[in-house]
């Protein structure tokens, strides 16, 4: 749960992204790779402890961390109870691909994070939640230049809701991006 509550405030911390669509000017997508990309740094050195923006989530027995600083509040919505993605979306992600293939996103790698609303089980959710993470994933890896290992799918159900006081809003049922640090076992 707490990892639940820090990753909601990743998102919270970024900016949204929205209107973006395929034509993308320069200063568009300057912003977009702004958001994702990490700041060049000295080296790091094992044992160095991580950024204070770090976040801990476990996906699939792995524990990922994610940098708060470095995620975008990237909103691809949902119609109702579907992982289908509308034009909208795909006209969204069109900008995400071209961000996510570029030579100064092209060496790392970022979480996707599925998002519901309240209307429906938890279990339900948490499966349409994984289910609208990977509608992404694979479109970014079909439709871009973006290798399949770069791109960590997740759903996360109504655990993190965008609209706290509006549980069953359509705002809710998105899809979130950031910079993964590190990833391992648990």
């Amino acid at each position: 749960m707490k990892s639940a509550i820090l990753l909601g405030l990743v998102f919270t911390v970024s900016g949204a992204v929205s209107g973006f669509a395929g034509d993308l000017t320069d200063d568009q997508m300057t912003s977009i790779i702004r958001s994702l990309a990490p700041t060049v740094s000295a080296p790091v050195v094992a044992g160095t402890p991580p950024p204070p923006t770090a976040v801990k989530v476990t996906v699939k027995q792995t524990v990922i961390v994610i940098d708060a600083a470095h995620s975008l509040d990237f909103e691809v919505y949902f119609p109702f109870d579907s992982a289908e993605l509308t034009p909208k979306a795909r006209d969204e992600l069109t900008a995400l691909g071209r961000a996510l293939a570029s030579d100064e996103l092209r060496d790392h790698s970022y979480l996707i994070s599925g998002h519901t609303d309240a209307k429906g089980s938890a279990d339900y959710n948490l499966d349409l939640s994984a289910r609208r993470a990977n509608a992404v994933r694979e479109f970014l890896i079909r439709d871009f230049p973006i290798a399949p290992d770069r791109l960590v799918a997740a759903g996360f159900g109504e655990g993190q809701l965008k609209v706290p006081d509006a549980p069953y809003a359509g705002l809710n049922r998105r899809v979130e991006v950031a910079l993964i640090l590190s990833r391992g076992d648990r």
